[in-house]
């Protein structure tokens, strides 16, 4: 995944990672006010949150360890073994965060 930085549209992808992320919110609220989607929408709202804060709080060494793991299933899919490990803490995470 390191090919990634160094690719020349590093910058503009990251651009628009971070304009999705900055939009994200205001589209979950206009989904929420849909009762049928309202749960799924709080459930996502609740992964976006601990994934952007356990993301930014995470060890360099924890990144690196990611980011190696990352792989691609049959060029659409990406899986990384180190997340799935990590999955019961992130949904405990998430949990608390939907309580909030």
């Amino acid at each position: 995944m390191a090919y990634l930085t160094e690719s020349d549209e590093f910058p503009e992808l990251l651009r628009y990672c971070n304009l999705l992320y900055e939009v994200f919110p205001y589209e979950l609220a206009a989904a929420v006010r849909d009762v049928a989607t309202a749960s799924k929408v709080r459930n996502l709202q609740g992964i976006a949150m601990v994934a952007a804060g356990y993301g930014g709080d995470m060890e360099d060494d924890t990144v690196d360890d990611i980011l190696d793991d990352m792989d691609f299933d049959r060029n659409s899919k990406v899986c990384s073994h180190v997340i799935e490990l990590m999955m019961p803490q992130l949904t405990k995470m998430v949990e608390r965060e939907m309580v909030y």
